[in-house]
């Protein structure tokens, strides 16, 4: 085989890679399409008179008054967030950017640090990530000031500063990281860089689900195993009917150390799968209305629904990484073919603003989900009436929002509201 040969070979063999990647792709926007038409589903339901199902009048005028005292922050909030997005997609922001960065990245492939390029591209978009963050944290700051003032919060500030940290550190470095994959992968796969790097992406965000519970959760809370032997005989027993088995691990977070609210949630895959239960729950709800909350948790896992958000991960990452080459395709690369420094910052600035237009259907597909493990709960416990009086009790302690317009429920309800999900066990 001559040399002419052997390039047209491999010339050949990268075209079949390529392909198979997209291919790849493909499957997995079209798994994230499937995993959300092909889903149970609850029927609709009206939304319940608070009044008449039992939370006092003046715990609903005390829960108006707050969510509605909220949602002028959270508006501002998102408008800050694209804000800073659409700043930096301006052409005048992006020059100025390349003429300050250039250089320097000239000089490092001048003395042979070329791999280096990438790295930089990467720290720089973490930084437009971390100020569109810096940017809202007074409102997020007011808004717990009033979480306190009605007794939702018991941290201190300095508390709550350190678990903000926390929380949106682990987010800045895989911003960094996803930039600089991105910027490496558009100057080594220019031909299909767009799928290679949107299923990188996406099955990493689904590794961070499956290590959650192993690396992020024990940042903010302390677990430890359910105590309660008639609890958990009793959570045996309602896992056994609606997976086929016990789970294999229940445990009580310490939750009472920054709040007052009741929660319950299902997180992790496979072999780090477990149910978790705010300390706050076993103090304050009946055993009967504690198992309606796990009811609802082993629903989710019944019907599958972190492997769909799996699905969506790792079908929207191609989505999302697709939207940045039609955006700017031969742009991204200079004559070289190395990533411009400052298609860098509009590659963050496309993500800042895709995260605010995708909310909305983020949320919807999550009160679906929602939904429907409240009719399965109802379903495995046959007990509306501890089902009403849970959510009731719910309502009560968390202070929910009790008649949020639609346009709220539109951009921030992960869960239907309150007065509906009563509805829904009153058979209305």
């Amino acid at each position: 085989m001559t040399s002419d040969d052997a390039t047209v070979s491999t010339a050949r063999a990268g075209s079949r890679l390529s392909v198979l990647w997209w291919a790849l792709a493909g499957l997995a926007v079209l798994g994230a399409v499937l995993g959300e038409v092909v889903r149970p589903l609850a029927d609709a339901v009206g939304r319940a008179d608070l009044v008449a199902a039992g939370v006092p009048p003046a715990v609903l005028a005390e829960a108006d008054a707050y969510r509605a005292g909220l949602r002028p922050l959270a508006i501002t909030s998102l408008l800050l967030r694209v804000a800073v997005g659409l700043v930096v997609l301006l052409p005048a922001v992006r020059r100025r950017v390349a003429g300050r960065l250039r250089p320097r990245s000239d000089r490092l492939a001048a003395a042979g640090r070329r791999q280096l390029r990438p790295l930089v591209a990467g720290l720089l978009g973490g930084v437009v990530w971390v100020v569109s963050d810096l940017v809202r944290l007074p409102l997020q700051w007011i808004a717990v000031q009033r979480a306190v003032d009605v007794g939702l919060v018991t941290q201190s500030t300095g508390e709550w500063l350190r678990d903000w940290a926390v929380v949106h550190g682990p987010y800045w470095l895989g911003v960094v990281a996803v930039v600089t994959l991105v910027a490496w992968l558009v100057e080594r796969r220019p031909r299909d860089w767009v799928p290679v790097a949107g299923l990188s992406l996406g099955v990493a965000g689904v590794a961070l689900v499956l290590l959650s519970p192993l690396l992020f959760e024990p940042l903010l809370l302390s677990f430890r195993p359910l105590e309660d032997p008639e609890l958990r005989a009793d959570i045996d027993r309602l896992a056994d009917l609606a997976l086929g088995e016990a789970p294999d691990r229940v445990l009580v977070a310490d939750a009472s150390r920054r709040t007052t609210a009741s929660n319950a949630y299902v997180s992790g895959l496979g072999g780090t799968r477990r149910i978790v239960l705010y300390d706050t729950l076993l103090a304050d709800a009946p055993h009967d209305q504690v198992l309606a909350i796990v009811a609802h948790e082993l629903a989710h896992d019944a019907n599958r629904d972190l492997e769909r958000t799996a699905a969506a991960i790792l079908g929207g990452s191609v989505v999302a990484v697709a939207a940045v080459q039609v955006l700017f395709g031969r742009r991204l690369r200079d004559h070289d073919g190395h990533v411009r420094p400052e298609m860098t910052v509009a590659i963050v600035g496309v993500g800042l603003v895709l995260a605010v237009a995708s909310a909305p259907v983020e949320r919807w597909s999550s009160r679906r989900a929602e939904s429907a493990a409240d009719a399965t709960a109802l379903e495995l416990t046959g007990d509306p009436d501890t089902f009403v009086a849970m959510m009731v009790g719910l309502a009560q302690r968390n202070l929910s929002d009790p008649d949020p317009p639609d346009w709220a429920v539109s951009l921030w309800f992960s869960h239907p509201p309150v007065a509906e999900r009563i509805g829904r066990g009153l058979g209305q």
